[in-house]
């Protein structure tokens, strides 16, 4: 085979690799079932192959305290929410897409993850759900009818 062709292939296969995992900031990703979706922990989800961190919250680790049943509620709020569709902001350091995600009842997921007090706010990225955070804390909601430790504050104290 002439290089010439080796050259072509290539081209050819960055070019779908590229088209197949780019997706647009603030383009959006619909999943019309339920069952499309798999929910991986709290804060975390995934549409196909695609790994998605919602936006300015922090859940539980899955080791933590109050991990089992933030996933628990997270699949609970999807499972009921309809079509999901999420709109891409961001990356994180582990190349997950950062989203908004919202139901077909135009429920912010994060936001009723936040309320419910089954997450929290994630300040140093965002202050969106901070009224929600006290809400769910002032009624104690979800893990604030206990004393939560914080996600940061636990991956944190597992460094050591």
């Amino acid at each position: 085979m002439n290089w010439k062709w080796y050259i072509i292939i290539l081209l050819l296969i960055a070019i779908f690799w590229s088209s197949a995992y780019q997706f647009t900031f603030g383009q959006s990703i619909y999943a019309s079932d339920p069952t499309e979706i798999t929910v991986v922990d709290g804060d975390t989800i995934r549409m196909g192959e695609t790994r998605i961190r919602l936006h300015g919250v922090d859940a539980p680790e899955m080791r933590q305290a109050g991990g089992r049943d933030a996933r628990s509620r997270l699949r609970a709020i999807i499972a009921t929410g309809g079509v999901l569709s999420c709109v891409f902001l961001d990356r994180d350091r582990y190349q997950r897409f950062v989203a908004k995600c919202f139901t077909n009842k135009k429920i912010d997921i994060g936001g009723e993850m936040v309320r419910n007090g089954y997450a929290f706010a994630y300040q140093a990225f965002s202050r969106d759900y901070v009224v929600d955070e006290h809400f769910a804390k002032e009624n104690r909601l979800g893990l604030w009818r206990g004393e939560p430790v914080m996600p940061w504050v636990w991956r944190r104290s597992r460094l050591k």
